[in-house]
C-alpha cells in the first residue's frame, strides 16, 4: 500500500483543523469588550489594517471578523507547520509534528481570542505567518518568493500593532548575525531582509508620530507608572513636562477612566501637547540613564499569571475538546525555555548541525521582545497583551526538544547503518 506523502497529511490536518475551528464552536456570540468600539470606528486611534479590516470590510459585523480571524488562524498553523516538519529528517517525526502543531494552536490561550473582537487574534496570527515566512528563507530554496511574503507580512503585521516594525527589524539584524556566524551564504539574503525592514519601519514611525498614536500610550506610562516613582518624576519634570494639579486626580484611576478628561480639559492641554513632542523622547533617554528600570518588573499577581497561565482567557474558561488540548502540553516558562536552547544547541554543535537551531532562537527571542515591548510601551494593556509572550516561549521550547529527539534518531539510525555495513562479509 502506497504511503500518503507529507503534503497530502498536511492538507488533510489542515482540513480537519478548519473543522475543529468552526464545527465545534464554543460560544454563538462573538465577545465584546471595552476597547472593541475603538476597532469598529475608523477614527485613527488604530493602526491602518485593524481598522480597514474591522470597520471598513466588514463594517461591524462581528460574525464575519470571527469568521475570518478563525480563518487566518488555520492559516497561521499551516504555515508554522510548513516550516516546522523542515527542520526534521524522519518521516515518522514530521508527521509526529503536524500533529502535534495543529494541537498546540488549539492550546486555549490562543485559539480562545477568535472569538474576540480585539486584535489579539490577528496579532498572533501575523507574528506566525510572518515568522515562519522568516524561517522559510532560511529553509527553502525559494528563498526569494519567502523574501516577498515576509515583507508583505511585516506590512500587515504592522497594520495590526504599531510595534511590530520594530521587533521585525531587531529580529531581521539578528538572523544576519546568526548567518554571519553559521552559515554566510545565507547572509546576502537577510541583509536584503533587514534593509527592507529599515525603509518600512522609517516609515511606520513616521506614520504613528504624524497620527499621534503614542500620546495616549505615553500618557498611560507616565501616569500609570512613572508618576508614582519620586526618581521618575522628578526626571521627567527636569525636562521640562507639565504637572498640573488636576493630573493628581488620574493618579491610581483605571486608564479608561480619564481618556476623555484627559483630552478635553483645558487645564492639561500644555501637559497633553508636552506628551506629544516629548514624552516617548524624555522616557527612553529615562531608561538610558537609569538602565535598573530597564530590567525590574514590579508585576502585580494578574500579570505574572497572564506570564504563564494556558487558560488565561477573560470571562471565558476552555470547555470541550479545547480543554483538551490544553492540558496536553506542559508549560515551559523563560528559564525552562532557556535551558532547553542551550541543551538543544550543544547537542547540535557536537554534530556540527546548528543552522536549525534558527527556529527556535527566533521564537525566544520574538517572546523577550514581545514581552519587553508589552511592559515598557504599552502599560494600559500590559495584562492582556503578555498573554502573547508564553504561548512563544512555548513555541521554542517545543522546537529545541524536536530538534534534540531528531539529532538523536539521526545518530541512531547512522549507527544502525554503520553496524549493519560491517557485517557484510567482503567480497
Amino acid at each position: 500500500m502506497k504511503k500518503l506523502s507529507i503534503v497530502n497529511i498536511q492538507i488533510g490536518f489542515f482540513l480537519l483543523n478548519g473543522l475543529i475551528l468552526f464545527g465545534l464552536d464554543w460560544s454563538s456570540e462573538p465577545i465584546i469588550t471595552a476597547d472593541t468600539i475603538t476597532y469598529l470606528s475608523a477614527n485613527g486611534q488604530r493602526p491602518w489594517l485593524i481598522q480597514y479590516l474591522f470597520a471598513t470590510l466588514f463594517e461591524g459585523n462581528g460574525g464575519q471578523i470571527v469568521c475570518f480571524q478563525k480563518v487566518l488562524h488555520g492559516v497561521a498553523a499551516a504555515f508554522f507547520v510548513n516550516a516546522i516538519i523542515r527542520i526534521v529528517g524522519s518521516r515518522n517525526l514530521k508527521i509526529a509534528l503536524i500533529i502535534i502543531s495543529y494541537s498546540l494552536f488549539n492550546w486555549w490561550n490562543i485559539v480562545g481570542w477568535t472569538h474576540v473582537i480585539l486584535s489579539e487574534s490577528l496579532c498572533f496570527s501575523f507574528l506566525v505567518i510572518t515568522t515562519s515566512c522568516l524561517f522559510m528563507i532560511f529553509l527553502s530554496k525559494f528563498k526569494y518568493l519567502w523574501m516577498i511574503l515576509f515583507i508583505c507580512g511585516v506590512i500587515l503585521t504592522s497594520g495590526i500593532r504599531d510595534h511590530f516594525h520594530f521587533i521585525f527589524l531587531t529580529i531581521s539584524l539578528i538572523t544576519v548575525i546568526y548567518s554571519l556566524l553559521i552559515d554566510k551564504r545565507k547572509t546576502a539574503y537577510f541583509s536584503m531582509v533587514l534593509v527592507l525592514c529599515f525603509i518600512q519601519s522609517f516609515y511606520v514611525s513616521k506614520a504613528i508620530k504624524e497620527n499621534a498614536r503614542h500620546t495616549l500610550v505615553t500618557c498611560n506610562l507616565v501616569q500609570m507608572r512613572l508618576i508614582q516613582i519620586p526618581e521618575a518624576k522628578n526626571y521627567f519634570i527636569n525636562h521640562g513636562m507639565p504637572t498640573p494639579v488636576e493630573l493628581d486626580t488620574m493618579i491610581g484611576q483605571p486608564s479608561w477612566a480619564y481618556d476623555e478628561y484627559l483630552f478635553k480639559t483645558k487645564k492639561l492641554e500644555d501637559y497633553v501637547h508636552w506628551i506629544q513632542t516629548n514624552g516617548m523622547e524624555t522616557y527612553q533617554s529615562f531608561l538610558i540613564s537609569h538602565p535598573k528600570y530597564l530590567i525590574t518588573y514590579p508585576f502585580t499577581d494578574r500579570e505574572v499569571y497572564r506570564l504563564d497561565a494556558p487558560t488565561a482567557y477573560p470571562n471565558y474558561p476552555s470547555n470541550g475538546i479545547f480543554w483538551a488540548f490544553t492540558i496536553l502540553f506542559p508549560i515551559f516558562n523563560f528559564k525552562t525555555t532557556l535551558l532547553l536552547l542551550i541543551l538543544g544547541i550543544v547537542n547540535m554543535y557536537k554534530s556540527k548541525n546548528l543552522n536549525l537551531f534558527f527556529v527556535p532562537l527566533i521564537f525566544l527571542c520574538l517572546g523577550i521582545l514581545e514581552f519587553y515591548i508589552s511592559y515598557h510601551a504599552d502599560t494600559r494593556e500590559i495584562s492582556r497583551h503578555l498573554i502573547r509572550v508564553s504561548p512563544l516561549f512555548q513555541l521554542s521550547a517545543f522546537a529545541s526538544i524536536v530538534l534534540i529527539i531528531d539529532n538523536y534518531l539521526q545518530k541512531r539510525n547512522k549507527g544502525l547503518k554503520n553496524e549493519l555495513t560491517s557485517q557484510i562479509p567482503p567480497e
